[in-house]
């Protein structure tokens, strides 16, 4: 008889309390915030402290998570909210070109870095440039050659 009562008294008070209170949502591996449920109350508990308990499954909390701006994240860690900077999918680039994609909660672009690609070091050369340029070496040193023969340049004259 007396445990009869207390299942339908169980019954009764999860029926009309039902659910109630929020629970906020973490990711298991980075603590970032994923969402918010209503809390459902532990019926066992609640009787026997004589107030409301609710249940809290791993990876939530029943603590609110500040309000995230543009590239932030609220993670929790160590039993509190947190913001951290989150640019990950930002990409920018060294002064050498090297290409950076940001991946991970808590990584900023760096003071200094580069949003786009730098420009080539040197352009790119056509082949009829590059003729040129060997055209113009053959000359030069046919030059020099002529001047050294008719001693109006040293032997010991080198080209850089």
């Amino acid at each position: 008889m007396k445990k009869s009562i207390i299942v339908i008294f169980l019954v009764f008070l999860i029926a009309s309390v039902g659910w109630a209170g929020n629970l906020y949502h973490y990711h298991k591996n980075t603590g970032e915030f994923l969402g918010s449920t209503t809390a459902r109350l532990d019926p066992l508990e609640t009787i026997k402290q004589g107030k409301n308990i609710y249940l809290i499954p791993g990876n939530a909390t029943d603590q609110i998570p500040p309000e995230a701006q543009a590239n932030e994240k609220a993670i929790y860690q160590d039993n509190k909210w947190l913001l951290i900077s989150d640019f990950r999918g930002a990409i920018y680039y060294e002064a050498n070109g090297t290409k950076i994609t940001i991946n991970s909660l808590g990584q900023i672009v760096p003071q200094g870095a580069l949003l786009e690609p730098p420009p080539p070091l040197t352009l790119p050369l056509t082949q009829n440039q590059l003729d040129k340029i060997k055209v113009n070496a053959e000359i030069r040193k046919m030059a020099i050659e002529s001047l050294k023969s008719q001693g109006k340049i040293s032997q010991s004259y080198t080209e850089d």
